[in-house]
């Protein structure tokens, strides 16, 4: 059953203040995060929630756009984090000139780390070991990759240490 658009409109304003703090209370326990970033993958979440909620099934609408908003919100933790350490354990393993890696990655701007992976990402042509670690990058484990691509996770392994090894030595 769905909403009418009067209903969805009166849980949409019910409900904000309740959508805010979520986000808030979120924030404040992982201040590493992008705030602007956490609130807008919450507050999709809080939007879709409304299309997706039928109130015949029992619960309320708080239990559901919260579980739905946390949920989008510790997707959003998890892959950030994930995309840090990579990246952070990758200039580690190749230092390049162009990339100051003195301060940390955390200060290095945005642009110049997507420029830096995506010239590393060149480097590798076969569109499956390059999916791979573009998914391994996006936290993703090998059996969820080899799930995916509908093979088993030790090609997964192999694609992996192909383009690691085409990124460490680009003329292999």
């Amino acid at each position: 059953m769905t909403l009418s658009t009067r209903d969805s409109n009166k849980l949409l304003r019910d409900f904000l203040p309740f959508a805010e703090k979520t986000v808030r209370a979120f924030v404040r326990r992982h201040p590493d995060l992008d705030a602007h970033e956490v609130e807008s993958r919450a507050m999709e979440a809080y939007w879709l929630t409304i299309d997706l909620f039928d109130p015949q099934r029992g619960l309320s609408f708080a239990t559901y756009a919260g579980a739905r908003m946390k949920g989008r919100m510790r997707d959003y933790a998890r892959t950030e984090r994930a995309r840090r350490k990579a990246y952070r354990d990758f200039v580690e393993e190749h230092p390049y000139d162009d990339i100051d890696t003195a301060h940390g990655p955390d200060l290095i701007e945005q642009a110049d780390a997507d420029r830096a992976l995506q010239g590393w990402l060149d480097r590798i042509k076969d569109s499956r070991h390059r999916e791979a670690l573009i998914s391994r990058l996006q936290g993703m484990t090998s059996p969820e990759i080899a799930a995916l691509a509908g093979v088993d996770s030790s090609t997964v392994c192999r694609w992996l240490q192909r383009a690691r090894k085409i990124i460490q030595d680009p003329t292999s």
